[in-house]
């Protein structure tokens, strides 16, 4: 489970633990934060399904747009989360792929062979 600004979670207790406390939190800001989705696009393959939407947060002071990914596998006869994904959105519109691959989108790209995209 993966949460902005927060180290990735691996392991039932963990992530079970965390959603608990989250879902039981005494801060007033936190308990006021509403998480509405948007544009939910839902995909099912056999027993495993992935869901991706926009996230619009807002808590009192301060609002923001994440994008979300939640993976899920049917496991007898239920559904369960297997992974949560939430990055926030870019302030800007992009130009998609094919701008980072041509250089042009005015962002650091890292290759898959973990150098960055400018020849260092």
């Amino acid at each position: 489970c993966i949460h902005r600004g927060a180290k990735p979670l691996v392991g039932y207790e963990k992530i079970l633990s965390m959603w608990s406390n989250m879902f039981q939190a005494k801060d007033k800001v936190f308990r006021s934060t509403e998480i509405k989705p948007d544009g939910i696009k839902v995909h099912v393959r056999g027993t495993s399904a992935y869901v991706m939407c926009s996230e619009h947060v807002s808590a009192p002071g301060a609002s923001r747009k994440m994008l979300a990914t939640n993976i899920f596998r049917k496991y007898a006869g239920r559904w369960y989360m297997v992974h949560h994904h939430a990055s926030q959105a870019a302030a800007r519109a992009s130009g998609g792929i094919e701008e980072l691959l041509q250089g042009t989108s005015g962002g650091q790209v890292i290759r898959i062979d973990g150098n960055l995209g400018d020849d260092s």
